[in-house]
């Protein structure tokens, strides 16, 4: 279908217009808010003028994260009234298609919310069909329709995974055009270390058309110029103060991530979807994601450690922030959410304290609250890493779980599900892009032990 709406995942809003056209119009103000316009089908906005509406209709359910059911008086009473009238009841034809994906590979989660006084119709009130709906969880109004109670927003916050915008040719152009600033600027820092100062001479040229930048090629040479350092500059480097060799190696570390991010876009351009707690990407390397969502969602950042990859995994790099938990399957229990908690706790310590300040097995919001603070203002530090679990299989019943616990417990961290298993079109390009790096941060390393 050529759609010409801009929904490509989120929240669906269905709705009868009357009597209850102002409770939606709130409800997408609501849900907007917290998760963004484009993040929210409300049709009234959605769908463009010139658009075919039940194309567009259909195509946003089939996207669609999670279906909103907005049920006001007289709804139940509407499908039996419509059945004599020629025009298509487009609610019930918005809950069959949502049946019909339920009952596939990738179902929609489906919830209800009452307006205006409503409550859940008794089975016997709806068509046959749509019996299933009786069995939904429902958000009860809690004095006005527009709760101030944000707990309902939070559920389905859980379910709708953060915006991912298309890696297009524009949008590589600019990268490329950022990736060869910052790697020139930082190369400009170090005009007495005689490597590093032929190297920036010799992209000047190279970069001079930052779209045009080959990344094996200009990999293959900083993995060289580094190589050099080490066994012809030992002088220079010897020569510089602890904090001088600190900064040398994070400028020499910044311009690698500034290669590895505009090559993990450019392999991502490549895929159907760059993936998320519903959608595995097809690649084999974290970073490779990593990297790529961090550049497609606005305010995310990716960044590397100044540590060497895996000791016998030659092709692993550490990512700052990013947990990797390999195949996970079992969803959340006591020992394995102490075990996530553990590790993000490393990342917020205060006081050098070896002991987390919450519970061994926390199950409310209240008894992380200190420690959430803590990291979820990692997440928004300017100029870091977006906190981040990486997950690996083909399923994401687990990673969906992960998600909807993190967000529960109002953990702001981001949840990417990668595969390897139908990577081949990525493959020996993905290899030739995390093995470089990974030698160009052992090198990093060998400059100096601080």
């Amino acid at each position: 279908m050529d759609r010409k709406g801009n929904f490509g995942g989120g929240v669906f809003i269905s709705y009868r217009r009357t009597p209850a056209l102002a409770y939606a119009e709130e409800l997408f103000a609501m849900l907007a808010e917290r998760l963004g316009e484009r993040r929210v089908f409300f049709d009234q906005i959605a769908i463009p003028p010139g658009a075919v509406f039940p194309d567009e209709i259909r195509s946003a359910l089939e996207c669609a994260h999670l279906v909103l059911v907005v049920i006001s008086p007289g709804w139940a009473e509407d499908f039996k009234n419509r059945e004599q009238s020629p025009e298509v009841d487009w609610v019930r034809q918005e809950l069959a298609i949502t049946r019909a994906r339920r009952e596939g590979v990738n179902p929609p989660e489906v919830r209800i919310r009452f307006v205006g006084g409503a409550s859940m119709p008794k089975t016997a009130e709806l068509p046959e069909e749509l019996h299933w709906l009786t069995e939904i969880n429902a958000y009860p109004c809690e004095g006005s329709d527009s709760s101030s109670d944000s707990e309902w927003l939070d559920n389905i916050s859980a379910e709708v995974p953060r915006e991912t915008t298309p890696l297009d040719g524009r949008c590589l152009k600019r990268l490329a055009g950022d990736c060869a600033k910052s790697a020139l600027g930082r190369l400009g820092n170090w005009p007495n270390v005689p490597s590093l100062n032929a190297l920036k001479e010799k992209w000047v040229r190279s970069f001079s058309v930052p779209g045009e930048i080959k990344l094996a090629d200009a990999l293959d040479q900083l993995e060289s110029c580094l190589e050099d350092i080490n066994k012809h500059d030992r002088r220079v480097l010897e020569s510089l103060s602890p904090v001088t060799r600190r900064a040398l190696k994070e400028d020499c570390t910044a311009i690698v991530e500034a290669l590895l991010g505009l090559g993990a876009c450019r392999l991502a351009a490549r895929l159907p979807a760059l993936g998320d707690h519903t959608t595995p990407i097809s690649a084999k390397w974290l970073a490779t994601q990593v990297f790529a969502v961090a550049h497609s969602q606005e305010g995310r950042q990716a960044q590397l450690s100044r540590e060497a990859g895996v000791h016998g995994n030659r092709n692993r790099l550490n990512l700052e922030r990013v947990l990797d938990q390999g195949p996970f399957n079992a969803g959340i229990l006591d020992d394995e959410s102490s075990t996530i908690l553990d590790q993000l706790w490393r990342w917020v310590r205060v006081n050098d304290r070896e002991q987390p300040n919450y519970p061994p097995n926390p199950k409310h919001p209240g008894e992380i609250e200190e420690f959430a603070e803590a990291l979820n203002a990692l997440s928004r530090k300017d100029g870091k890493a977006r906190v981040t679990i990486g997950l690996e299989g083909d399923k994401t019943a687990a990673a969906s779980h992960l998600r909807r616990w993190l967000v529960r417990m109002r953990l702001d961290v981001d949840v990417l599900v990668r595969t390897g298993a139908s990577a081949k079109d990525l493959g020996l390009d993905e290899l030739n892009l995390i093995g470089p790096c990974w030698r160009c941060i052992n090198q990093i390393e060998s400059f100096a032990n601080d």
